[in-house]
């Protein structure tokens, strides 16, 4: 019985697994860089709008949290929160598209 489980086992080389393993997965950019623009902004327009104009001036205007919270005067730790909550909005919406 032995004979045939060494038969059927084949070596592969550590390095040529990473590099499949690294290959299947994806990162947020290039998940969004997949997305058109239509659907991108299908899925923000579903967003709350404080949640609309945070993102808008993350990376629209290019601001850091920081300045983002002095323009809407609210605390540094309010916006970031506001934008982690909404990019998870985001990723689960397009996770549950490309299912």
């Amino acid at each position: 019985m032995d004979f045939y489980r060494d038969k059927a086992r084949s070596e592969v080389p550590l390095e040529d697994s990473a590099v499949e393993i690294v290959s299947t997965q994806f990162t947020e950019q290039q998940v969004l860089e997949r997305l058109s623009d239509e659907e991108l902004l299908a899925k923000v327009a579903c967003l709350a709008d404080r949640e609309r104009e945070i993102i808008g001036l993350k990376f629209g205007a290019g601001l850091s949290n920081g300045q983002i919270a002095n323009l809407l005067n609210l605390s540094d730790n309010y916006v970031a929160v506001i934008l982690y909550r909404a990019m998870k909005k985001l990723r689960q919406g397009i996770a549950e598209e490309g299912e």
